[in-house]
């Protein structure tokens, strides 16, 4: 529902930290403390143990005891909690690195380049370069080794085990985004393949680079496609500024034919505020939100179960109850949050045909936004699926300034249907193409396009 999210500083890969000066700072009880005050958060908290039960997290903890003592700085135990709670297969319950620590990592930024990557076509693809790079690195450039490792391969082994995500396409995602992600001073050797098929090698320096992108990204909130078709862009659903825009570009969007709503790439923020928006789009008196639970933990009940088998648990509400909460599954419903839609009538973009495109990095409230409108008969979901895993994050601090995350909540759409870990599907299944991509098309925009104008002719 609500959570902070930085897709850089969340997740973070082993470099090679050799002649990096790093901070120790933390004993070893302060280590110990920060490893178990999120095993034990998690213990009580989180909701989703249902999708864990081949996953013996208590092991897990008692093996990274050892490990987080072991750490020789701060870096590294930051690293190693991050690795600890990715256990979880969870969107929202993550580590973040202390202040001093995250302005020092740098993945897109490097002495005489700029990078921007992405998954395309399941490849590591260069989506966008500084201005002056654009010659030594095309768009449309393939990533193939890392180190002289086969990106695969280090994906596999030095990216995605510090990822916490609910869903492989969102693992798979925000692994190639930070495939680079090191610390400043750090070097990785990268082997691309180029459009023409010419193979090149570059050694990148981790350092702030101030180039201009090739490639800018407007940060525009409505425009015109063509003269039918309007296209808003809700890049995040953190600030209430963009309730304010959908004000402001009311009545241009009102004498359009047909909308385009863009949240690829938007991890959420407030639902709140994905409320806001959704409003506009739902033409019943109330928007319905997630079927939402959320654990509750009674200390007698939870005794009693501990001494219950399966087999007891039949035709006993009781006894499962208690067996259930004893086994960390017991989830008390809140019920489906709705809310009454203030926006009067003849102001809702109710009677044109809507697309709204989606992709992989689609959580939080951003799935939310897609709950309260996937029913609505003028709207069509098109592109990619959703992360899989909404839910309200509980953030608590850990030594020296970092902090960490748990998720507090279930989420399901209304009837009860699970989205978690699956992710949303779209209607329409687009996905952007390499080939396009050199060519400076947007396939998944395309294809709104063609959609909505048969829709228009009808």
């Amino acid at each position: 529902m609500k959570r902070t999210y930085s897709i850089f500083i969340m997740v973070f890969l082993y470099c090679n930290i050799s002649g990096i000066s790093q901070e120790s700072s933390l004993t070893q009880n302060q280590k110990v403390y920060g490893l178990s005050k999120l095993w034990s958060e998690a213990q009580f908290n989180f909701p989703y143990f249902n999708y864990l039960t081949n996953v013996d997290l208590d092991s897990i903890y008692y093996a990274y005891i050892d490990k987080i003592i072991c750490t020789k700085d701060d870096f590294t135990y930051y690293q190693t909690l991050q690795s600890f709670a990715s256990h979880y297969s969870d969107n929202h319950t993550y580590v973040e690195f202390p202040e001093k620590i995250s302005k020092r990592l740098f993945g897109r930024s490097f002495k005489d380049f700029r990078i921007d990557l992405s998954l395309i076509e399941d490849r590591v693809i260069v989506t966008n370069v500084g201005r002056n790079n654009i010659n030594d690195l095309p768009i449309g450039s393939e990533i193939t080794h890392v180190d002289s490792i086969s990106v695969d391969q280090y994906l596999s082994e030095n990216v995605y085990p510090l990822i916490s995500s609910s869903s492989t396409q969102r693992t798979k995602h925000l692994g190639v985004k930070s495939l680079l992600l090191g610390l400043e001073g750090t070097t990785s050797t990268i082997t691309c393949k180029l459009p023409d098929g010419v193979y090149k090698t570059i050694t990148l320096k981790r350092e702030r680079n101030n180039d201009d992108w090739y490639l800018h990204d407007e940060l525009l909130f409505h425009k015109y496609l063509d003269s039918e078709i309007s296209y808003l862009r809700i890049k995040q659903f953190s600030d209430t500024s963009i309730s304010d825009s959908i004000f402001y570009y009311h009545d241009t969007i009102e004498r359009s034919k047909a909308l385009i709503i863009d949240i690829r790439d938007n991890g959420g923020g407030s639902s709140v505020i994905a409320k806001d928006i959704a409003r506009y789009f739902v033409r019943d008196s109330v928007v319905t939100g997630s079927l939402v639970k959320t654990r509750v933990n009674i200390a007698n009940q939870r005794s009693r179960g501990i001494r219950l088998s399966k087999q007891d648990t039949i035709n006993d509400i009781v006894n499962k109850t208690n067996f259930l909460m004893a086994k960390n599954l017991y989830l008390f419903p809140l019920g489906v949050s709705t809310f009454k839609n203030e926006i009067i009538v003849k102001d809702r973009f109710t009677d044109i045909p809507v697309v709204i495109l989606t992709n992989a990095v689609n959580i939080s409230a951003a799935e939310e936004f897609l709950v309260y409108l996937k029913d609505q008969e003028n709207i069509t979901l098109m592109g990619e699926p959703t992360g899989g895993g909404n839910g309200q994050p509980m953030l608590i601090n850990l030594p020296n300034g970092g902090y960490f995350a748990v998720c507090t909540q279930y989420c399901s759409f209304p009837n009860g249907q699970e989205y978690y870990r699956n992710g949303i599907k779209p209607d329409v299944f687009v996905s952007q193409t390499i080939d396009d991509l050199i060519s400076n098309r947007d396939t998944v925009i395309e294809a709104a396009i063609d959609f909505l104008e048969n829709e228009i002719k009808r």
